[in-house]
Protein backbone atom coordinates (compact mmCIF):
# COMPACT_ATOMS: atom_id res chain seq x y z
CA UNK A 1 0.00 0.00 0.00
CA UNK A 2 2.88 2.92 0.60
CA UNK A 3 4.08 2.09 -2.64
CA UNK A 4 1.07 3.12 -3.93
CA UNK A 5 0.80 6.07 -1.76
CA UNK A 6 3.53 6.94 -3.33
CA UNK A 7 3.57 6.15 -7.01
CA UNK A 8 0.14 8.31 -6.96
CA UNK A 9 2.12 11.32 -5.62
CA UNK A 10 4.30 10.94 -8.31
CA UNK A 11 2.01 10.68 -11.12
CA UNK A 12 0.21 13.34 -9.86
CA UNK A 13 2.81 15.69 -9.23
CA UNK A 14 3.77 14.74 -12.66
CA UNK A 15 0.54 15.59 -14.35
CA UNK A 16 0.49 18.97 -12.11
CA UNK A 17 3.86 19.60 -13.29
CA UNK A 18 2.91 19.69 -17.24
CA UNK A 19 -0.23 21.14 -17.06
CA UNK A 20 1.13 24.21 -14.93
CA UNK A 21 3.88 24.18 -17.45
CA UNK A 22 1.95 24.07 -20.87
CA UNK A 23 0.19 27.27 -19.67
CA UNK A 24 3.63 29.91 -19.40
CA UNK A 25 5.32 31.75 -21.38
CA UNK A 26 8.87 30.16 -22.29
CA UNK A 27 10.46 32.73 -19.58
CA UNK A 28 8.37 31.91 -17.11
CA UNK A 29 8.58 27.96 -17.85
CA UNK A 30 12.23 27.88 -17.87
CA UNK A 31 11.81 29.85 -14.07
CA UNK A 32 9.39 27.32 -12.98
CA UNK A 33 11.09 24.35 -13.82
CA UNK A 34 14.22 26.05 -12.04
CA UNK A 35 12.58 26.48 -9.20
CA UNK A 36 10.49 23.09 -9.57
CA UNK A 37 13.98 21.54 -9.82
CA UNK A 38 15.23 22.53 -7.03
CA UNK A 39 12.69 22.01 -4.61
CA UNK A 40 13.49 18.47 -5.64
CA UNK A 41 17.07 18.86 -4.79
CA UNK A 42 16.65 19.80 -1.48
CA UNK A 43 14.05 17.32 -0.87
CA UNK A 44 16.49 14.49 -2.23
CA UNK A 45 19.40 16.11 -0.30
CA UNK A 46 17.17 16.11 2.87
CA UNK A 47 16.39 12.46 2.63
CA UNK A 48 19.94 11.59 2.15
CA UNK A 49 20.67 13.57 5.22
CA UNK A 50 18.41 11.79 7.54
CA UNK A 51 19.67 8.74 6.28
CA UNK A 52 23.15 9.82 7.23
CA UNK A 53 24.62 10.01 3.60
CA UNK A 54 26.07 13.79 4.45
CA UNK A 55 28.25 13.12 1.11
CA UNK A 56 25.46 13.31 -1.41
CA UNK A 57 23.19 15.38 0.40
CA UNK A 58 25.55 18.87 0.83
CA UNK A 59 26.02 19.14 -2.92
CA UNK A 60 22.29 18.40 -3.70
CA UNK A 61 21.88 20.88 -1.13
CA UNK A 62 24.07 23.47 -2.54
CA UNK A 63 23.10 22.78 -6.04
CA UNK A 64 19.43 22.99 -5.09
CA UNK A 65 19.43 26.34 -3.57
CA UNK A 66 21.84 27.71 -6.33
CA UNK A 67 19.11 27.17 -8.68
CA UNK A 68 16.64 28.29 -6.72
CA UNK A 69 18.37 31.76 -6.61
CA UNK A 70 21.01 32.02 -4.65
CA UNK A 71 22.90 30.20 -1.50
CA UNK A 72 25.59 30.27 0.80
CA UNK A 73 28.03 28.69 -1.11
CA UNK A 74 27.55 30.17 -4.16
CA UNK A 75 25.85 33.91 -3.28
CA UNK A 76 25.67 34.79 -7.10
CA UNK A 77 24.00 31.77 -8.48
CA UNK A 78 24.83 30.00 -11.35
CA UNK A 79 25.43 31.48 -15.00
CA UNK A 80 21.76 29.77 -15.38
CA UNK A 81 20.22 30.32 -12.10
CA UNK A 82 19.55 34.34 -12.36
CA UNK A 83 19.84 36.59 -16.20
CA UNK A 84 23.34 37.72 -16.42
CA UNK A 85 24.33 41.15 -15.63
CA UNK A 86 27.56 43.38 -16.15
CA UNK A 87 29.76 43.00 -13.33
CA UNK A 88 30.26 45.94 -11.48
CA UNK A 89 34.29 47.71 -12.91
CA UNK A 90 33.61 46.06 -16.78
CA UNK A 91 32.30 49.16 -18.18
CA UNK A 92 35.51 51.44 -19.59
CA UNK A 93 33.78 55.12 -20.76
CA UNK A 94 35.56 56.57 -23.86
CA UNK A 95 38.64 58.83 -22.94
CA UNK A 96 37.95 62.30 -22.51
CA UNK A 97 39.66 64.43 -25.58
CA UNK A 98 42.50 67.10 -24.09
CA UNK A 99 43.83 67.58 -20.51
CA UNK A 100 41.87 68.01 -17.54
CA UNK A 101 41.75 71.19 -16.14
CA UNK A 102 41.77 72.47 -12.72
CA UNK A 103 37.93 72.77 -12.23
CA UNK A 104 37.30 69.31 -13.66
CA UNK A 105 39.75 68.18 -11.10
CA UNK A 106 38.10 70.00 -7.71
CA UNK A 107 34.91 68.07 -9.06
CA UNK A 108 36.33 64.75 -9.70
CA UNK A 109 37.15 64.84 -6.05
CA UNK A 110 34.46 66.65 -4.87
CA UNK A 111 36.03 69.62 -3.11
CA UNK A 112 35.44 73.12 -3.77
CA UNK A 113 38.03 76.07 -4.83
CA UNK A 114 40.91 76.35 -2.67
CA UNK A 115 40.99 73.02 -0.51
CA UNK A 116 43.80 72.53 1.55
CA UNK A 117 46.35 70.34 0.53
CA UNK A 118 45.39 67.75 3.90
CA UNK A 119 41.58 67.64 2.24
CA UNK A 120 42.46 66.88 -1.24
CA UNK A 121 44.52 64.06 -0.20
CA UNK A 122 41.83 62.90 2.28
CA UNK A 123 39.15 63.04 -0.37
CA UNK A 124 41.43 61.44 -3.05
CA UNK A 125 42.36 58.80 -0.10
CA UNK A 126 38.71 58.21 -0.02
CA UNK A 127 37.41 57.99 -3.89
CA UNK A 128 40.41 55.09 -4.30
CA UNK A 129 39.00 53.04 -1.62
CA UNK A 130 36.03 52.91 -3.54
CA UNK A 131 36.94 53.37 -7.11
CA UNK A 132 40.02 51.60 -7.09
CA UNK A 133 40.41 48.41 -9.57
CA UNK A 134 41.14 45.67 -7.00
CA UNK A 135 37.84 47.41 -4.54
CA UNK A 136 35.07 46.57 -8.10
CA UNK A 137 36.27 50.01 -9.49
CA UNK A 138 37.88 50.78 -13.11
CA UNK A 139 41.10 51.69 -14.10
CA UNK A 140 39.58 54.51 -16.27
CA UNK A 141 38.14 55.87 -12.54
CA UNK A 142 41.17 55.38 -10.74
CA UNK A 143 43.24 57.15 -13.37
CA UNK A 144 40.74 59.91 -13.58
CA UNK A 145 41.05 60.32 -9.85
CA UNK A 146 44.81 60.16 -9.70
CA UNK A 147 44.70 62.44 -12.08
CA UNK A 148 42.76 64.99 -10.70
CA UNK A 149 44.69 64.89 -7.00
CA UNK A 150 48.19 65.46 -9.10
CA UNK A 151 46.51 68.72 -10.91
CA UNK A 152 45.71 70.04 -7.79
CA UNK A 153 48.99 69.20 -5.38
CA UNK A 154 50.76 70.69 -8.50
CA UNK A 155 48.77 73.95 -8.34
CA UNK A 156 48.70 74.25 -4.30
Amino acid sequence: MPGFVIAFFIVGGALWFFRSLGRLKPEQSRAFTRKISSFVLIGLAGLFAMRGNFVFAAPLFAIGSTLYGTSQFFPNGFSWAKPTETPRGSYQPPASTGAMNHDEALQVLGLKSGATEAEIKSAHKKLLKDFHPDAGGTDYLASKINMAKDILLKRN
